[in-house]
Order: structure tokens, then C-alpha cells, then sequence
């Protein structure tokens, strides 16, 4: 990110829609011969994951990554504390699932802090 923040002109917010925009545009040639009704409630849901990516990088261009890495580390923290929370029936959330995202958090944790 650093390297494209210094060598181009291009805003981040920008530069991540065109390459979301350029990966829906792939996914709806590939995908669009199977694409069925019940596909359609998962669109916000994708809507949402591009919108995380553009801020994401609009984070890493005008953020430290010490600070910006351990706060994307715990979207996986994250993740698996709403699996638990609202798809208990389906989704098994179990302790090995649970210390792994705590570890992920933590690996991120401890790189921020070694920069």
C-alpha cells in the first residue's frame, strides 16, 4: 500500500472500487449462467464485504499500519463472535475456532507492536 500510495495519483477509494467493480464484473461472467433466486439475499451481505475492502484501503493509505493491521486482525474475533451469536444452530463455534481467531487477533496484535 505504501508503495502504491507514493508512486501513483490514484485515490485508494477509488483504485479498490475499480478493482471490486473489476472482480464483480468477472464473477458475473463466470457465475451468471448459475445464478439462481436464492442467491439474492447474499448481495447486501457482498455489498457490504466490497464497502469493508475500499475503507480498508483508504486505512492502509492514510494509516500506520501498526494501528491499521491489529484492527483488521479482529474482524476474524469478530466473525466468530457473531457466528456464535446468531448462528448457533447452524454454524459450531467450538473452542478450537475460538483460539484460533483469538490467535489470529493476537498475531496481529504482536506484529503492530513490533513495528
Amino acid at each position: 500500500m505504501r508503495w502504491l500510495a507514493t508512486s501513483t495519483s490514484a485515490p485508494p477509494a477509488v483504485t479498490a472500487s475499480a478493482a471490486l467493480l473489476g472482480g464483480l464484473l468477472l464473477l458475473v461472467v463466470v457465475v451468471r449462467p448459475r445464478l439462481s433466486r436464492r442467491m439474492l439475499p447474499f448481495v447486501p451481505a457482498g455489498i457490504a464485504f466490497g464497502l469493508s475492502y475500499v475503507a480498508l484501503f483508504e486505512a492502509f493509505y492514510r494509516g500506520r499500519v501498526s494501528i491499521v493491521s491489529p484492527l483488521v486482525a479482529t474482524e476474524s474475533l469478530v466473525g466468530v463472535g457473531l457466528s456464535a451469536l446468531l448462528l448457533r444452530r447452524t454454524e459450531l463455534v467450538g473452542r478450537r475456532l475460538a483460539i484460533g481467531a483469538v490467535l489470529i487477533v493476537a498475531g496481529g496484535a504482536l506484529i503492530g507492536a513490533a513495528r
